[in-house]
């Protein structure tokens, strides 16, 4: 991740937005990974003291990726 910011006054609240992104031979397989992946996420913050209720999930996408093969 990159960024840059400027803050005044005293913070008390900071935003994130994490994502876990798999590649897979299935959609099963994908989905089994990203749940794995996303678990380990919620395990760190929840180790650093975020609260689950301060933690959702925003969004869930599966794509359907083709191979192009070169022409005959």
């Amino acid at each position: 991740m990159t960024g840059t910011g400027k803050a005044f006054g005293q913070p008390n609240m900071a935003r994130a937005t994490v994502g876990v992104e798999v590649r897979a031979a299935t959609a099963d397989l994908a989905m089994r990974e990203v749940n794995a992946g996303v678990a380990r996420v919620i395990a760190a913050l929840k180790g650093v003291g975020i609260a689950e209720a301060d933690l959702a999930t925003q969004n869930l996408s599966l794509h359907f990726e083709r191979e192009e093969l070169p022409p005959p």
